[in-house]
């Protein structure tokens, strides 16, 4: 097991999936690294590249497990669910139990809960960390999609999923719905966490969103587009086309002024 300092607060972050598209998850990362005396260690598949605050920082570290080999795509969906799991169990006990430093605290998405949910659990107990569950969703009813509500697979997973949810020792989730959910049918005492998007998103400036909205007019102009924002647009567009106008396409909520000054519609929505 890798060492660690005694003066550092280490934290796992754990996301059984492409980490670049999870955007709460990658955020979650950015506020825990901001904090003094902080390392975290991201456990995920690779793909997509992360925002570049977390590739940046020296104290973010991400390791990456293989996705199942091409080969194992071909076999009947019940094998290769069988040696999809196998595979994930082994490289995520190496990581968990031999290659990371001890953490603190290990913060797991959920969805997908097989086999994370039970191996983050064993690693918080084997380190003596807690356990930190980010419900975005329910595991068994999305693999429900695939097949049958009432699959003994999908009635095997939320057993799984329940069993193991309640051994988190604090929950986020997503909305007051789920919340609701967790409490009365799980017996798991959630806070709801909203994503709120971080410093670096900004107001669009007029320049830019005159130049995106002028780029997007012909694409607009299509009734399937028709809104709140282009219905009376749509209307002038047209009517100067059938006069035979031959004037480039205006944006629907900037005008260039006289003097050539961008500047936003006084009738936008």
């Amino acid at each position: 097991m890798a060492p660690r300092s005694k003066d550092d607060s280490v934290h796992w972050v754990v996301v059984l999936g492409d980490f670049g598209r999870s955007p709460r998850m990658q955020y979650h990362t950015l506020s825990l690294s901001q904090q003094a005396g902080t390392r975290v260690h991201v456990l995920a598949y690779g793909g997509s590249n992360p925002i570049a605050e977390l590739r940046e920082a020296s104290n973010v570290k991400i390791h990456t497990i293989s996705e199942p080999a091409a080969w194992m795509r071909k076999l009947p969906r019940l094998a290769f669910l069988a040696l999809k799991v196998l595979q994930q169990v082994l490289q995520l006990l190496w990581c968990m139990l031999v290659s990371m430093p001890r953490p603190d605290t290990i913060l797991l998405q959920n969805p997908p809960a097989i086999p994370t949910m039970a191996l983050c659990w064993l690693a918080a107990k084997r380190h003596g960390a807690r356990l930190v569950i980010d419900w975005h969703n329910f595991g068994y009813t999305i693999m429900a999609l695939s097949s049958s509500p009432r699959h003994w697979l999908v009635r095997l997973a939320q057993r799984y999923e329940k069993f193991w949810g309640r051994r988190g020792h604090a929950h986020f989730c997503v909305t007051k719905a789920m919340q609701a959910e967790l409490k009365a049918n799980w017996g798991v005492d959630a806070v709801v966490l909203y994503d709120r998007p971080p410093s670096f998103f900004q107001r669009t400036d007029l320049p830019t969103a005159h130049d995106l909205f002028t780029r997007l007019a012909p694409s607009l102009l299509d009734p399937a587009t028709t809104d709140c924002l282009t219905t009376g647009w749509q209307q002038e567009q047209l009517q100067q086309q059938s006069s035979g106008s031959t004037s480039q396409l205006a944006s629907p909520v900037t005008v260039a002024g006289t003097k050539g000054a961008v500047q936003w519609k006084s009738d936008r929505p």
